[in-house]
Formats: structure tokens, C-alpha cells, sequence
């Protein structure tokens, strides 16, 4: 079974601690009305769920689900983090979903490359899937998730002000980190879209055009930071993201001058400049191509309307 979390809802963490077990412990037999994750941090725990039975060692995880019996079968000793919340910010996908499930997954990866950072996709379209048991097999993902929950364990016991806030905050982090070593795993197992190289490849390319965008970016300067042939690697970037290589760098650029045009005083052609366009007049000819308007009016419009919102 996986979950896919509802961006649109906030978890509510009712409690969480961190749990070590007497030896000769045995889970107690309960029903709740929540979610439940244990994280095996020791030992193993023997735990049963209806009718399916689970072994659970160190760097494995499991969501138990409300309205289901749950208890040990069989006597240990473990040492385990334990997170119970709300019950309305899971949906529930059975195994035989797989292949929609890494369709969408797929799909997700797409429209992080190419969602609007101004627009909503990243919070309405975008799915975050976990499994419902599962290793966590890479050690830097258990450290970033143990170091989350010792922050909750915190504010837990501090009780600061909007401390729940900050849980569900925490929370979803980890829900991030444990869906992230899911899809990497998975993509590295056929039928993968792609390569875990091309993957990185692609990934490490990104992370270059972010940081670069403002200076003149050639495609042998590319080919040279990445070791790997242009032509390739753009074909592989436009199967990935949809884009070619040159129009995601325009798009990163665009994207970072309607940030100026809307949040500073900047002149035409220091906007040019610092997003990496040659000169304001082909800035001004790119931009109006993509929006529809040219980049004074799309500032001008932004202002006003603004200003209407909050008049003085």
C-alpha cells in the first residue's frame, strides 16, 4: 500500500517521543483513529496490523492506519520514534497502482522543472507518495529525519509558542525526506524513466543554469562542467523536463525578472543585466513573447493593482 500526501492540509501532530522498549516487550493491542509512524532507530519490533504481519529492524518504517486493530505478535526489544496525527492528510493507493503511481511520479518531476514559481501547481498538482512500510536506505536521509524528530522532541517539551505549527512543519519535512529516498530508489529500478547517471546528470545541470543564469552560458561551457557530450544531454533534458536546455535557462530568467520588475525599482536595463539577456531591447522582445506584455506595462500592472488592494 502507499499514501500521497494532501499539500492542501495540514497534518496535526497529536504526540510523538521517542521509545525504548523493556526486554520481552510485546506491542499492546489497540484501535486508534489516527495515523501512527514508527521509525526503528534498534532491535526489531514484531508488529501485526489485521491480518498482515511486519518485521521491523533498524532504518525501517511503517504507517499504521485508523480504524485498524494493531499489536505485537511476537516478544523483543526495540528502541523506535513513534508520530501519531491527524487522519485526514493521507489518501491511500493500493500496490497494484504502481505503475499510475510511477506515471505520476514521473509526471511530478516535470512540473518541478517547469511549474510557475509565482503560480499554485507546486501546492494543487504536485504528489508526495510514500509507502506504507518501507528501508530507508540511504544513511543521510535517517540522520536528516533523526535530526527533524530531536527538534520536535524539543519543541514538544519546550512548548514555545506555535509549537504545533512548527511540528507539522517538521513533519512534512520528514514525509519529504522518507518520499525522496522512495523516488530515487524507484527510479533506479526498471522500468525507470531514465538513468540514475542521467538523473544526476540532469539534476546537476539544473543546479548550474540556478546559479549561473545571470552570466553568458555557452553549450561547451556545459558540456565541459559536465563531462558529457551537449546534443546528448539536451535531448535528455528536453525528454525530462520538456524543455530544451536553452529555453529552461530563458525561463529561469524570465522568472527572475518579473521578481525585479515586481519588487524593486530597478531600470529596464539593470534587469536586463542581471538576469543575463544581452541588452534590455531583446529582454524587453523575449519577455513580451512569453507574457503577452511588455515588461514596463507587466510592472506598471502589477503596481496597480496592488496599490488597489491596499490603498493608503
Amino acid at each position: 500500500m502507499y499514501f500521497s500526501f494532501r499539500s492542501t492540509v495540514l497534518p496535526h501532530i497529536t504526540f510523538m517521543n521517542k521509545c525504548t522498549t523493556p526486554e520481552h516487550w510485546k506491542h499492546p493491542r489497540r484501535i486508534l483513529d489516527e495515523y501512527v509512524l514508527f521509525i526503528i532507530l534498534s532491535g526489531e519490533m514484531y508488529l501485526q496490523e489485521d491480518d498482515a504481519r511486519y518485521l521491523l529492524r533498524q532504518g525501517d518504517y511503517i504507517f499504521l492506519q485508523p480504524g485498524h486493530v494493531h499489536y505485537g505478535y511476537q516478544t523483543s526489544q526495540c528502541e523506535y520514534y513513534y508520530i501519531h496525527f491527524s487522519p485526514n492528510c493521507l489518501d491511500s493507493w493500493d500496490c497494484h497502482e504502481i505503475s499510475q503511481i510511477m506515471q505520476i511520479i514521473i509526471d511530478n518531476n516535470k512540473l518541478s522543472y517547469q511549474c510557475d514559481p509565482f503560480g499554485e501547481d507546486s501546492y494543487t498538482r504536485y504528489k508526495l507518495f510514500v509507502p506504507k512500510d518501507r528501508h530507508i536506505y540511504s544513511h543521510s536521509t535517517l540522520q536528516q529525519i533523526r535530526l527533524h524528530i530531536n527538534e520536535l522532541e524539543i519543541l514538544e517539551s519546550k512548548h514555545l509558542s506555535h509549537y504545533k505549527l512548527m511540528c507539522s512543519s517538521l513533519f512534512i519535512q520528514i514525509l519529504i525526506l522518507i518520499s525522496r529516498d522512495f523516488v530515487a530508489h524507484l527510479l533506479r529500478e526498471p522500468p525507470a524513466a531514465s538513468s540514475s547517471e542521467s538523473h544526476n546528470d540532469i539534476y546537476a545541470l539544473i543546479q548550474y543554469l540556478h546559479l549561473n543564469y545571470s552570466e553568458p552560458i555557452t553549450g561547451k561551457q556545459i558540456s565541459e562542467y559536465l563531462g558529457v557530450n551537449f546534443d546528448s544531454l539536451n535531448r535528455r533534458f528536453k525528454r525530462e523536463t520538456g524543455y530544451t536546455i536553452f529555453h529552461y535557462l530563458r525561463q529561469i530568467r524570465l522568472n527572475h525578472a518579473r521578481e525585479l520588475l515586481t519588487t524593486t525599482q530597478l531600470k529596464m536595463e539593470e534587469i536586463s543585466v542581471q538576469t543575463g539577456f544581452c541588452d534590455q531591447y531583446y529582454f524587453s522582445r523575449v519577455f513580451k513573447d512569453e507574457f503577452g506584455i511588455s515588461p514596463k506595462k507587466y510592472a506598471s500592472s502589477f503596481k496597480n493593482t496592488q496599490n488597489s488592494l491596499h490603498p493608503l
